[in-house]
């Protein structure tokens, strides 16, 4: 009965770890495409407003993501707001455009710019 117990408690344990290492690479890779796609988003920029950056972020995603990511609800939901969000704080997204430029370089960056060229980006920036 012991021996089940200590098995039981070390087959949970490595259990949870395994979890957690897989939770943080999840987190790390959401983190990458984040960066991929706001690259993309970047050099389409800067904007007049916030309709045009939208514009720019739904080419980018699905570059980045590939074309059937921006029907996803929670991708939809969040380009959805984006143009309200960027007319309250151009100042703020343009800033923040500016930073993730330094993301847009590389053979992966070149690979999605193209792609979104093929979208429809026009390319303001780079």
């Amino acid at each position: 009965m012991v021996k089940i117990v200590v098995g039981a408690i070390v087959v949970g344990i490595i259990g949870f770890v395994l979890f957690n290492v897989w939770q943080r690479q999840i987190m790390v890779e959401a983190g990458r495409i984040l960066i991929d796609v706001n690259a993309v988003w970047a050099v389409q920029g800067p904007f007049k407003n916030g309709e045009e950056s939208t514009k720019a972020m739904t080419i980018a995603t699905a570059a980045v993501r590939g074309p059937d990511s921006i029907k996803d609800p929670g991708n939809a939901e969040a380009l959805s707001k984006h143009a309200a969000s960027y007319d309250s704080q151009p100042e703020k997204w343009e800033s923040l455009r500016k930073d993730c430029l330094s993301g847009a370089t590389g053979q992966k960056f070149e690979g999605n710019l193209a792609i979104a060229k093929k979208l429809g980006a026009v390319v303001k920036t780079q």
